[in-house]
């Protein structure tokens, strides 16, 4: 007999799986769209992100929407992973696409961010030019300090505690001493960087 733990997470396989399909068919179906009208070519498209970047699509065949469209649902299905979590265990299984990990995958996932956080705090001041001008030195310093919130996201534990407060702390300078309720993350965050 299945748990509700174990019920749940079948579901939202299934519901994975459905979404995969469904994306599945729109690229198969554009790709049939594109092949019966050759001709057609005079199609356009606009897509607007975040940050005010715009693509243009012009003079693209009418199944490729669909196709780009099924595309993407696809490449963030396998992104995004389905988690369950079992409480009063240490036991967290994932499923990242078509690929089950473990606790023991979480762990790789952690020290690979520790490695790129330390090597961003070390490593890339020291590669840097001594000539180069303050303001592209302070655009680096703030890609890193992105860069490396961004890491932290993807790996955040949840007896760190609110990621929000974090990042604020992050936001205003990571000043030292840090808080106490963020002080792992906090470390990590700050491990390799020269006193």
């Amino acid at each position: 007999m299945l748990s509700n733990d174990e019920f749940l997470f079948l579901v939202r396989m299934g519901e994975r799986l459905i979404g995969v399909l469904i994306a599945g068919m729109c690229v198969l179906l554009g790709y049939r769209l594109f092949m019966k009208l050759p001709e057609k070519t005079d199609s356009e498209g606009k897509i607007v992100l975040p940050g005010g970047i715009n693509i243009w699509l012009s003079r693209i065949g009418p199944g490729a929407f669909f196709a780009l469209f099924g595309t993407l649902v696809v490449a963030i299905s396998f992104k995004s992973a389905v988690e369950m979590k079992t409480h009063g265990k240490e036991s967290t299984q994932e499923l990242r696409g078509m690929a089950s990990t473990s606790t023991a995958g979480q762990e790789q996932r952690m020290s690979e961010a520790r490695t790129q956080i330390f090597t961003l705090n070390h490593d890339l001041p020291r590669s840097l030019r001594s000539d180069l001008h303050s303001k592209d030195r302070e655009l680096l310093d703030i890609a890193c300090h992105y860069s490396k919130l961004q890491i932290l996201r993807g790996v955040w534990l949840d007896r760190w505690g609110s990621f929000g407060e974090f990042e604020k702390w992050v936001l205003n300078g990571a000043k030292t001493p840090m808080p106490e309720s963020i002080r792992e993350p906090a470390e990590i965050f700050l491990s390799g960087k020269d006193d």
